[in-house]
């Protein structure tokens, strides 16, 4: 999960994962159903073929900030 600049809130959560079948709609009613707040929800979610890992193995969030900002200027 990285944030994104949102004009109304600040920044909005994205997901990324390669999860095929991944929604949004799933998390927000797991958040409400177990009381937790809706701003630990990602607004939108990123699928793609394989989440970039560092050489150890560790995910890359650095490369991943990077693949949903080109995303969304896109």
């Amino acid at each position: 999960v990285v944030s994104i600049p949102d004009s109304r809130k600040g920044e909005k959560l994205v997901l990324v994962t390669d999860h095929a079948e991944a929604e949004v709609a799933p998390l927000a009613e797991w958040a409400r159903t177990n009381g937790a707040p809706e701003l630990i929800v990602p607004k939108k979610i990123v699928k793609v073929a394989e989440v970039p890992v560092l050489g150890t193995g560790k995910t890359d969030y650095v490369s991943i900030q990077k693949m949903v900002e080109a995303e969304k200027s896109a």
